[in-house]
């Protein structure tokens, strides 16, 4: 977090009295060392649900002066372990993909194998893809003395690419190697959209046509939710795996749009959840979210979800996994999710490169029960990295969580 500098601290107390001098508002003058968390406390004074409990501005002079961390330990409830703060990414230049730089021999021969890659990024338009292996970067192999600073300094390089491969020999004994089989023009690091349903797919496997769709944020106003409902409904869907591994920055309004494509239709009409915020709720902020043919969309009448979860399954889609069980089965395939058991929001601050995560409000499910988990344990616990020849493409049958998830429909 942001750092104030020594000389702050040191004339500390000569600030405290010059902005107390003579009655005159200096607070103007010290608006550059303070501003970042008269931020946070501005935020936090909307829309915090334990608003009530935090401490009078006038009483948090001093603490405008401290880090960022501080600031928010002395102003929020200090048994609320879910507000929180951290740099702000979505808006700073990367590749547009994750790898872990794994040891392949003990000749000191390192490799990054992708475990996601963002559509339109300098990665996606590479065709880098998830399960591919990073072998060299610019004709140089990768060892422990370089494989911590691989593809750190955003510029543009010429990546070798590999493929995991299984060989059986005529004995039955399998031996697995990473081989060659591409170059990636990898661009330098850019600022791109972050699409909310990155991939989506269609399968075919047995009697069952399967909808998988990668949503890693839902909201009122996503269009590719929209789009993907009536394509699986065109495409006749009988099933749908909901993968949410990477999504924990949604809204109340977008799980009321995407609980309302999944629920079976016999649900529409009833309330999906409530929700109790703080003495200080706007009118406008949703108090009951309803299941409804989502508009321009389509309710795909499922009686059983399937949905991929991993630790970072964060706050809103735990709540849409909690909600939808009073009106269907939902199959849990992956690891156990974060387990954070309010509603919260995210906000962001370009100018201070921070993102405020606030709990804003108590989640009711339709029989009008508080939410109370420490994260979901999944029906089918399953690793998405643990078996390098299942890191796949998502959307790919064979990819691990999806392949777990298939298997459960079959039995």
């Amino acid at each position: 977090m942001m750092k104030k500098t020594p000389y702050i601290i040191i004339c500390f107390a000569a600030l405290l009295t010059l902005l107390c001098a003579c009655g005159e508002d200096r607070w103007p003058a010290y608006y550059e060392y303070t501003a970042d968390n008269l931020w946070i406390d501005g935020v936090m004074r909307e829309h915090y649900l334990w608003v009530e409990d935090m401490p009078a501005s006038k009483e948090l002079t001093s603490n405008y002066f401290a880090t960022n961390d501080a600031f928010l330990s002395a102003v929020k409830n200090e048994e609320d372990s879910y507000t929180s703060l951290d740099s702000l990414t979505t808006i700073k230049a990367d590749y547009g993909m994750t790898y872990n730089m794994l040891k392949l021999s003990d000749e000191d021969v390192y490799a990054g194998l992708v475990t996601y890659v963002e559509p339109g990024s300098p990665a996606g338009i590479a065709g880098i893809e998830r399960g591919t292996w990073i072998m060299e970067v610019d004709g140089a192999g990768i060892t422990s003395e370089n494989s911590s600073k691989v593809l750190k300094d955003g510029s543009d390089h010429l990546l070798t690419m590999g493929r995991y491969t299984v060989v059986t020999d005529e004995t039955g004994e399998e031996t697995s190697y990473i081989s060659a089989y591409a170059y990636a023009p990898l661009g330098e690091a850019a600022v791109y959209e972050r699409l909310d349903v990155p991939y989506r797919n269609v399968l075919t496997v047995g009697n069952h046509t399967v909808g998988y769709l990668l949503c890693n944020r839902f909201s009122a106003e996503s269009a590719d939710i929209i789009a993907a409902s009536n394509e699986f409904a065109n495409a006749g869907v009988t099933d749908v795996v909901l993968d949410l591994r990477y999504n924990s920055n949604s809204t109340l309004e977008g799980m009321q749009l995407l609980a309302s494509v999944l629920a079976p239709s016999s649900a529409l009409g009833q309330t999906l959840a409530t929700v109790k915020y703080s003495s200080k709720a706007k009118p406008e902020w949703p108090t009951t979210l309803t299941l409804s043919t989502p508009q321009g969309g389509s309710n795909l009448n499922l009686s059983t979800l399937y949905v991929l979860t991993s630790s970072n399954t964060k706050g809103l889609p735990e709540h849409l996994i909690n909600c939808l069980k009073s009106y269907m089965t939902v199959v849990v395939v992956g690891s156990t999710t974060a387990g954070e058991a309010y509603a919260t929001e995210v906000f962001d601050n370009t100018e201070f490169g921070l993102q405020l995560r606030v709990v804003t409000g108590v989640v009711f499910d339709a029989s009008g029960t508080e939410a109370e988990f420490t994260g979901f344990t999944p029906d089918v616990r399953v690793s998405d990295t643990s078996s390098p020849s299942a890191v796949l493409p998502f959307g790919n049958a064979g990819e691990a969580l999806l392949a777990a998830a298939l298997q459960q429909m079959a039995e």
